[in-house]
C-alpha cells in the first residue's frame, strides 16, 4: 500500500520538548511506546528467527514481532544507519530511491522511539542489549564515572569505568550466540574490539572491511547461513556531526547511504529479510539557543550532586520482569 503524502513537520515543531516515551510490554500505547521502540527491534528479530530473546525490558518477544510487522525468516539483516532518524529521511527523500520506494509500503512509513538521552551511546546500548539506559548503566556521551569523580567519554572509554563493569545487562547476540545461533557483525575493522562494541554488542562474530560494498558483501555472505547478521553504517552520523544533516555534504552522503542499502538489497541471497533501523535521527542547532556554560559560572558551581536536575529513562522498575 501507497503512503507517500504523510505530513512533514516543521523544524519548529520536531524541537519541541515532546512527553517523555514510555516503553515496555505493558505499556499497549498503538503511537508511542511499547512495540514501537528501538529496544524491541532485535528482540522482535529473535523470534522472527525462532529463537526468541526476552530482556528486562521486554518479556514477549513474538508479540514484538507482531507489533512491528517483522515477517518470519531463517536469516535476518539488521542494517543500522547511525543518525538516519525519520525526519531526516522524509525530509531528504527525494534524494533516496530506494528507501522512498520502500515508503510507499505504510508498514514501513512510520517512526519508531528512541531512548531518552537519545545519543549514539545510549541508544546502541538500548538496541543492543533491548533493555535502556537506566539498566545499562550508557547514558550520554559523556557522563560522571563514579568510582573516580571525574567525567568519562563512552566512545572511547576515556576515563570511564571497564565497559563490562559499566554495561551488565547480556546483549541480544551473546544470548543468541549462546543458544548456538550464527551472529556476525559487519563494520569498519577498527569497531572489531572497541570499547562500545564490548559493551554494547559484544557477542557477535565479527567480519570487518574498510570498504562499504565489502560490509555490505560481507553481510551477504553471512547471511548465506541461518541466523543474525547486523551491518553498522556510520556515515550519515558522521558527517552530520561535522556539517549538519542539511548540508550539501549530509545529502551526498545520504544518497550513498541508499545506494549502499540497495546494494545489500540486491546481492542478500534469496529469502533474507533485511530490517532497516537507525540509533536516532538529527536536528540542526540554533547558535541562539547554545547554552554557554563560560558566560554563565553558576551553572559550574557545587558539586557532582548539584548539577542538573535527574533525568527519568522512562521505564517504571514496577513493570520489569521479575527475577
Amino acid at each position: 500500500m501507497e503512503n507517500m503524502n504523510a505530513e512533514i513537520a516543521s523544524m519548529d515543531e520536531l524541537l519541541q520538548t515532546i512527553p517523555t516515551v514510555r516503553y515496555g510490554d505493558w505499556r499497549r500505547d498503538a503511537v508511542r511506546g511499547g512495540a514501537l521502540h528501538l529496544s524491541a527491534v532485535l528482540p522482535a528479530v529473535s523470534a522472527a528467527i525462532g529463537h526468541p530473546v526476552a530482556t528486562r525490558i521486554h518479556h514477549d518477544p513474538e508479540a514484538l514481532r507482531v507489533a512491528l510487522g517483522v515477517p518470519k525468516a531463517d536469516s535476518v539483516i539488521v542494517a543500522l544507519v547511525d543518525g538516519l532518524g525519520y525526519w531526516n529521511l522524509r525530509m531528504r527523500v527525494g534524494h533516496s530511491p530506494y528507501l522512498r520506494a520502500l515508503l510507499r509500503d505504510e508498514s514501513n512509513d512510520r517512526p519508531i522511539a528512541t531512548c531518552a538521552p537519545s545519543t549514539t551511546v545510549a541508544a546502541m546500548a538500548a538496541f543492543g542489549t533491548g533493555t535502556c539506559p537506566g539498566l545499562t548503566g550508557m547514558a550520554g556521551y559523556t557522563q560522571r564515572n563514579t568510582q573516580t569523580g571525574e567525567l568519562s567519554q563512552l566512545i572511547q572509554f576515556d576515563n570511564a569505568i571497564a565497559p563490562l563493569d559499566l554495561q551488565r545487562e547480556p546483549t541480544v547476540f551473546e544470548t543468541l550466540r549462546a543458544a548456538g545461533v550464527r551472529v556476525t557483525s559487519c563494520g569498519l575493522p577498527k569497531f572489531a574490539d572497541s570499547p562500545l562494541t564490548k559493551a554494547a554488542l559484544r557477542g557477535a562474530d565479527y567480519k570487518g572491511d574498510m570498504r562499504p560494498l565489502g560490509r555490505v558483501r560481507a553481510a551477504c555472505e553471512a547471511s548465506k547461513t541461518p541466523g543474525l547478521t547486523y551491518l553498522y553504517i556510520r556515515d550519515a552520523d558522521k558527517v552530520g556531526h561535522a556539517y549538519g544533516w542539511e548540508s550539501e555534504q549530509w545529502t551526498a552522503v545520504f544518497e550513498r547511504v541508499d545506494e549502499q542499502l540497495a546494494q545489500l538489497h540486491r546481492l542478500a541471497p534469496r529469502g533474507t529479510l533485511i530490517v532497516i533501523v537507525a540509533d536516532h535521527g538529527m536536528v540542526g542547532s540554533d547558535p541562539d539557543q547554545r547554552v554557554d556554560v563560560a558566560e554563565n559560572p553558576e551553572l559550574a558551581r557545587g558539586g557532582p550532586g548539584r548539577r542538573g536536575a535527574q533525568v527519568s529513562d522512562a521505564v517504571c522498575r514496577a513493570g520489569l520482569r521479575p527475577e
